[in-house]
């Protein structure tokens, strides 16, 4: 059963957009974490010792990334699992130097097993030195950076796949997702469009478990950074975040969002989920209520955050903006004020009346149109 509905099918009284983070599968049990991945990489022969008992595997060949996270998960424990800022810091290196922390030890652990299979006319068992050998400058350097993010994200698209495999997390992830689809709905929910924009590489597969709930009146869905087993995932960064004079330097615009989507764009169903998003502005009509749920609202993904809300007009419309957590987890709810104060505050230093910008939390509260509510999904609770 396709979850993709088109609008014409549906009616247009009322439109919601629904925003995902990764804390809606993290909810789900789902093993989505970066470390949850990397603790299969820890395993691999290259990381480990002996390493040079072994032969590549060509579909999951030793990869770069690979060091460059066991050495931030060596040197700085409390951030090596922020994949976007370990992007980032790799890519905006200004000199071979700061990459020579990374490739010296690689060459280090290479080079006698060189000698040695060399003396006998034996293959080294990975092509990573020979692929570092050929290295001059910090854009060739980076333009290999950018072929091993995309070994990377081959090898993480695997190991998600066969988590998100589980009838476990396929129930709760249906579940969840119809709760915060109906949480603060006030009108007939046969008469509600969802539009969906998620910020994970997963779908609920409700085909899967129960026929009867294949259809969640869905006009859109669309994963940001693509979906398990439709489009190739990507990591990236936020252009905003790179230093000016970098932000010209095609080496370096490779690894952001901005581009890779765009190189995405390519695909025929990505364009027509892009136009499905925004149905609601093609036929005169606006959201009637954003909800979010499991996004931590932090500065990579605020360019997103920004394009909604100028598209909505965020000041002048009637639009009502609802984040929720999970009544499993009270504790998070401090750090929501903060991350939403944050957001909204972003917001609107950046609107061209900083008198609107400054008192714009303050208009919508007023007005009943912000709100963070705990949303309770008793099968979820742990």
């Amino acid at each position: 059963v396709n979850l993709i509905r088109k609008q014409s099918k549906m009616s247009p009284w009322n439109n919601q957009l629904i925003i995902l983070g990764n804390g809606f599968d993290l909810e789900c049990q789902l093993r989505s974490q970066f470390d949850d991945y990397f603790q299969t990489r820890m395993e691999k022969p290259w990381l480990c010792e002996p390493y040079a008992q072994w032969k590549e595997n060509p579909d999951d060949p030793e990869n770069l990334w690979d060091h460059i996270f066991a050495f931030e998960k060596e040197n700085n424990p409390k951030s090596w699992k922020d994949v976007e800022a370990v992007i980032l810091k790799w890519v905006s290196c200004k000199g071979m130097n700061d990459y020579e922390e990374i490739i010296h030890p690689i060459q280090k652990r290479y080079s006698f097993l060189q000698k040695v299979k060399a003396s006998r006319g034996w293959p080294l068992p990975s092509s990573l030195p020979e692929r570092i050998s050929y290295i001059k400058d910090e854009d060739a350097f980076r333009n290999l950076l950018f072929e091993e993010l995309q070994l990377m994200e081959k090898a993480f698209e695997v190991f998600l796949t066969k988590e998100a495999a589980s009838l476990d997390y396929i129930r709760k992830s249906c579940n969840l997702f119809r709760v915060l689809r109906d949480a603060d709905t006030e009108e007939d929910l046969r008469d509600t469009s969802n539009y969906i924009l998620s910020f994970n590489y997963t779908v609920p597969q409700p085909d899967k478990i129960d026929s009867s709930l294949s259809d969640f009146r869905i006009a859109c869905w669309r994963n940001v950074h693509g979906r398990l087993g439709k489009d190739h995932i990507i990591f990236g960064i936020d252009m905003n975040q790179l230093p000016n004079q970098q932000k010209s330097n095609p080496a370096v615009l490779q690894f952001t969002k901005t581009y890779r989507v765009l190189r995405q764009s390519g695909d025929t169903s990505v364009k027509e989920e892009s136009v499905g998003l925004l149905e609601p502005y093609r036929i005169g009509e606006n959201f009637n209520t954003i909800k979010v749920y499991g996004h931590s609202l932090g500065q990579a993904d605020y360019s997103y955050f920004k394009a909604i809300f100028d598209r909505i007009d965020l000041y002048g419309s009637n639009t009502k903006l609802l984040f929720y957590f999970p009544s499993d987890h009270p504790y998070i709810k401090d750090g929501l004020y903060q991350q939403i104060t944050g957001l909204l505050t972003a917001y609107g230093e950046s609107m061209p009346d900083r008198s609107r910008g400054d008192n714009l939390m303050h208009k919508m509260l007023l007005e009943g149109r912000l709100a963070l509510s705990e949303l309770i999904v008793p099968d979820l609770e742990s």
